[in-house]
């Protein structure tokens, strides 16, 4: 890494990059919507479990797991814009660091991750 690279800053970067794009972000590529990873989550979770999805965004995702496997979701994700869009859609949304979970230990029988760890140290 860079002497002068700054992790806040980059922090704060990401932040505004993704409270700008919220209202767009279902749109922006297929993926999210894509029937066969959808499925394959479907098949992996299985019913009634109790599941984090792990950088949310908007919920589009979860929101579909939620629906198709009746498990209980909750998404968390760093921008305040993309949670406040995932409450319309999930079980419940939090806004916080996914590397500082607010929950006690063995809170969730599943995880769901896509975009988030390239972002991470």
């Amino acid at each position: 890494m860079p002497e002068d690279f700054q992790p806040r800053q980059a922090q704060q970067a990401l932040d505004n990059h993704f409270n700008s794009i919220a209202a767009q972000y279902n749109t922006t590529t297929e993926w999210r919507r894509n029937k066969e990873i959808i499925s394959w989550f479907q098949q992996y979770l299985g019913k009634q479990n109790h599941c984090l999805d792990l950088a949310t965004g908007t919920g589009i995702v979860g929101g579909q797991l939620q629906e198709r496997t009746r498990n209980f979701v909750v998404g968390i994700d760093r921008s305040w814009e993309m949670v406040r869009l995932a409450k319309l859609i999930l079980n419940q949304a939090v806004c916080a660091e996914a590397l500082m979970l607010p929950f006690p230990n063995a809170s969730f029988d599943a995880v769901s991750v896509r975009q988030f760890l390239h972002y991470t140290d």
